[in-house]
């Protein structure tokens, strides 16, 4: 059965008073910032890290690394760097959004709103796509909340076809096309991974919004004003470097090869993986989505209604709508009161990735990023790099998490553990 965590709370519970900020700030500056240099250092790449809080004037943002390997250029806080599904948690907002305006129902079978827009630009329906008549059942909610029981795309595909096609976009018609068709389980009764559904969720929005062509769907209609969060971008067909001040994102190859694939198709996987941003302006968003700026109380909470995932990877963990559940310590939490349990969102495409999200017994929200996938320091063996990024996120969320918590919360189990 669904759960309802009691997640929008008074800022009231657990807050670090106002005249606690400047301490907390001062705290995030000594512990953070050699940790984060060393970690790059020792890594050969970069890590973002970006703290909010209510009382916070602006988010503590800190980068150190290094940015294009090829000139030895470093990087810096205004670089945007994609991140896939970190996406996601943005396109289920405008759901809700939508929802709260009264101009659909997200319980309301999805072909109503993707069918018009599919048959039109692609000549189809889910129907005859799935050519299996439990695929009307499928609603809005259950394709936000992956209970849909539709497959996710073949990741080594992808990723072959990527390296050998860099400028081609995968539009969400040639998705639909290639996926896997049959249902895991009858929509509703599991819960299974599928950015497939973001991309029917892209269709449902574009017809609702009425536009001529999918790249045209306006991602940014959920900011509460345009210029909210400057550091955001949604990438349309074409190159990553489309976006004068975009991350170049190293890609690897065979051990210890890299690729820089910024001139690479940012698309990825469109309404279900397609931002670029900075680390400090998705703590922003981390934050304002959770406190009443973006959604009201209901939405949050509908979006924080949470469940066990059945199938697929990740079996066991929780999932909401449009939300994981981390707990830091290996992930995507499978207890919902691990200490630092976080709702936020991970993501990535083949050259960068970032993880974040807001914690809210310490009212707080935090945002990792980086421009490598793995780390790239070819002395250190293939394997340690290979375990760097969970490692090294888990590590520096839980300084944050002691500091904002003033030190009242469990150390996170990763930072009981050897740097890989």
């Amino acid at each position: 059965m669904p759960m309802r965590i009691a997640v929008f709370l008074s800022w009231t519970v657990g807050v670090v008073v106002s005249n606690n900020a400047a301490l907390r700030l001062a705290a995030l500056d000594t512990t953070l910032k050699p940790r984060i240099n060393s970690l790059a250092i020792a890594y050969n790449t970069s890590y973002t890290v970006a703290v909010h809080h209510a009382d916070f004037e602006k988010p503590w943002v800190f980068t150190s690394g290094i940015d294009n390997h090829a000139q030895g250029s470093l990087m810096n806080i205004g670089l945007l760097i994609p991140q896939g599904s970190v996406t996601k948690p943005f396109t289920v907002a405008t759901m809700l959004k939508l929802q709260e305006q009264g101009i659909w129902k997200l319980d309301e079978p999805a072909h109503k709103f993707v069918d018009p827009f599919l048959l039109q630009h692609n000549g189809t329906t889910m129907l005859e796509l799935w050519k299996d008549s439990r695929i009307n059942d499928v609603t809005l909610r259950q394709l936000g909340s992956m209970q849909s029981g539709i497959h996710d795309y073949n990741d080594t595909e992808l990723f072959t076809f990527f390296q050998n096609n860099p400028q081609f976009d995968v539009s969400p018609f040639d998705m639909l096309h290639q996926v896997n068709k049959t249902l895991w389980f009858s929509p509703g009764n599991g819960s299974a991974y599928s950015t497939t559904g973001f991309q029917l969720l892209g269709l449902a929005l574009a017809n609702v919004f009425k536009i001529e062509h999918w790249q045209d769907l306006d991602q940014k209609w959920i900011f509460p004003h345009r210029d909210s969060y400057p550091g955001i971008e949604f990438s349309k067909p074409g190159p990553c470097s489309q976006f004068f001040n975009m991350a170049h994102q190293w890609m690897a190859l065979e051990w210890p090869e890299f690729q820089d694939i910024i001139d690479y198709s940012c698309l990825n996987s469109w309404a279900g993986g397609n931002i670029a941003a900075t680390a400090q302006d998705i703590a922003q968003w981390w934050l304002e989505l959770f406190d009443g700026t973006v959604l009201s109380p209901e939405s949050v909470r509908e979006m924080t209604t949470v469940h066990l995932n059945t199938d697929y990877f990740s079996i066991g963990s929780f999932y909401a709508f449009g939300l994981e559940v981390l707990d830091w310590g290996g992930g995507k939490s499978k207890a919902m009161n691990d200490t630092g349990v976080m709702f936020g969102h991970g993501g990535g495409d083949y050259g960068s990735c970032g993880y974040g999200g807001f914690q809210f017994d310490y009212n707080f929200s935090f945002h990792w990023q980086s421009n490598s996938y793995v780390g790239m320091n070819s002395s250190a063996g293939e394997k340690s790099n290979h375990k760097a990024k969970s490692w090294v996120r888990c590590s520096l969320y839980n300084d944050v998490l002691q500091i904002m918590s003033n030190f009242t919360a469990d150390v996170l189990p990763c930072a009981l553990k050897p740097q890989p």
